[in-house]
């Protein structure tokens, strides 16, 4: 095929493609993390690339069954960040279950905590929850976009 006709098809092929409409998961997620999680086990997450426009929410996606389970008897959380490639990277407002921005428009997703810091911020974080199965069962840390992560460009 010519380059010029190959070029034509391929921007084709970008105009239509971006008329689709985004997905939630495209508009809210900004990283997945496949984890297992099992009582007395701390999880360790490596967060690759906060947005540095707020703070990224943080949650859990996995079976209702595995929710309740984790929320059994108490809705306390352990969160510590262990190691950052930037400075004034933080986590607050650790609440299992409660809070944040977009987390809630996601299929059994749910709120663990916040990380802020510098734009590109890697991140390494131990989350240690409450109460876990027996066996080593399997879930996705979700790290949310911020606001500003989700607004149209131009806009």
């Amino acid at each position: 095929m010519p380059k010029n006709k190959l070029f034509a098809a391929l921007l084709l092929i970008s105009v239509v493609s971006s008329c689709r409409p985004m997905s939630l998961e495209e508009q809210f997620v900004r990283q997945k993390i496949p984890v297992e999680i099992q009582n007395g086990k701390t999880v360790r997450v490596e967060i690759h690339s906060l947005s540095g426009n707020g703070n990224n929410d943080v949650g859990i996606r996995c079976s209702p069954e595995l929710w309740n389970f984790i929320t059994n008897s108490t809705k306390e959380l352990a969160v510590q960040l262990k190691d950052s490639s930037k400075p004034d990277t933080s986590i607050d407002a650790v609440n299992l279950g409660g809070g944040g921005d977009f987390l809630g428009y996601l299929t059994n997703v749910h709120y663990l905590f916040r990380i802020g810091g510098p734009r590109h911020a890697q991140a390494t974080v131990e989350i240690t929850f409450p109460n876990g199965p027996d066996k080593p069962t399997p879930a996705e840390i979700i790290v949310g976009k911020t606001v500003i992560d989700t607004k149209p460009l131009g806009s």
